[in-house]
């Protein structure tokens, strides 16, 4: 059972170096160009200019993307997380104060989010279409790592 087990982790691993490769070969596209995102699961990869910031896994990569850049703060995670770096708001809270609904009634919080969501609208995001969930879950470590996006912890909170 074991080995059987440890045979089918090990082929999962060895997808992960091709994808990258396919990953990295994926013409970059303007986030706000979502037609040229699948409607399809998959890891996605948001880089401003040359440098890759953040990556995220979905079932429906385009919808993510639009998510990313519509504005919504309890949608456009990415951009309030840069938000909450630029005000200095960086730890999350589920409590009411420290909220996201409480962060975006502060004006300053507010501006910084409209500002962050301007910025993310500006980048750009590469993609890799992966229909299996543990290879998409696998992969999106993978790729983080060896990519350093500077905006996945993996933390829960």
């Amino acid at each position: 059972m074991m080995a059987a087990l440890l045979a089918e982790y090990r082929a999962l691993l060895e997808r992960l170096p091709p994808l990258l490769e396919e990953l990295q070969r994926c013409t970059p596209h303007p986030l706000t160009e979502r037609r040229h995102f699948p409607a399809a699961p998959g890891v996605y990869v948001i880089f401003e200019g040359a440098k890759p910031l953040y990556t995220g896994r979905s079932k429906n990569i385009r919808q993510r993307i639009g998510n990313h850049i519509a504005g919504r703060a309890e949608q456009s995670a990415f951009a309030f997380r840069l938000a909450r770096e630029a005000t200095g708001h960086l730890k999350a809270s589920y409590k009411p104060l420290g909220s996201r609904k409480h962060l975006m009634a502060n004006e300053e919080f507010r501006a910084a989010f409209e500002r962050t969501t301007a910025r993310l609208r500006a980048m750009s995001g590469r993609y890799v279409v992966i229909d299996d969930l543990l290879s998409q879950h696998l992969f999106e470590v993978y790729a983080a790592t060896a990519l350093k996006t500077p905006y996945n912890d993996f933390a829960t909170h």
